[in-house]
């Protein structure tokens, strides 16, 4: 489990890169909280290309850090812009922690990624995998 601040498209490819290069042997699973919504309307194409790098994303909804929203800027237009069966739209944190942690398997890699409250996500993540482990 990996928290990463990388709010920007460069700083999300070279986590990916590096986490798809060190983990040779199991998944990387991504969890994106795009950081405010004129950075995601922006570089919408740019999130959709260089999360691909992962096996797996999820997406949560835009941070707003007090911005506005902007019409038709959300997490979803990063989906629709990827290939469906790797993308995961979800806005709810319990939710994506849900999905996370049942389809975890040992050597996968899970990272959150984002400048917002995402990365409170990783302990509850490992604490409900090993919930789920000492349930086997």
């Amino acid at each position: 489990m990996i928290d990463d601040y990388g709010h920007h498209p460069t700083e999300i490819r070279v986590t990916l890169e590096t986490a798809q290069n060190y983990n040779q042997i199991g998944r990387v699973i991504a969890i994106f909280q795009p950081h405010r919504f004129s950075r995601t309307a922006h570089f919408l194409a740019e999130f959709a290309k260089e999360l691909a790098i992962a096996d797996k994303v999820f997406l949560l909804e835009v941070y707003a850090a007090s911005e506005n929203p902007i019409q038709g800027v959300t997490s979803l237009s990063i989906a629709q812009k990827m290939e469906p069966t790797k993308v995961t739209y979800e806005p709810s944190m319990p939710a994506v922690i849900e999905m996370v942690v049942e389809m975890a398997k040992p050597n996968d890699l899970i990272i959150t990624l984002g400048a917002g409250d995402v990365n409170s996500l990783g302990p509850l993540i490992l604490e409900a995998i090993e919930l789920r482990e000492e349930s086997e």
